[in-house]
């Protein structure tokens, strides 16, 4: 028999906060819980894996440029990357990321 996590996952997902809310604990499908938060911190894992090999290659680029060639990052690919670097970590720590 499939479960309601395997035919909808918006419908599951939706009636597991509720349960939760609710303190209904007992109803609540736990392995596809389980599942779904481990699944959620391996991608965090995985998106901060991501930017700091990004980091890293930029910043060996940048050491090993030549002196004659310009070191400028403009100022928006900066600021992006910063924040895509930030978001990953606030959750990791435990803090919500802004919507």
């Amino acid at each position: 028999m499939r479960t309601l996590y395997q035919t909808d996952f918006v419908a599951w997902a939706d009636e597991t906060a509720k349960l939760l809310r609710q303190h209904r604990f007992e109803e609540i499908d736990l392995d596809a819980l389980v599942e779904e938060v481990e699944g959620l911190a391996k991608q965090d894992r995985k998106a901060m894996r991501s930017q700091l090999q990004r980091l890293l290659i930029h910043l060996l680029k940048w050491h090993y440029l030549p002196i004659d060639v310009p070191r400028t990052v403009p100022l928006a690919h900066r600021e992006d990357f910063r924040r895509r670097l930030a978001a990953p970590k606030r959750e990791l720590i435990g803090e919500k990321a802004a919507p």
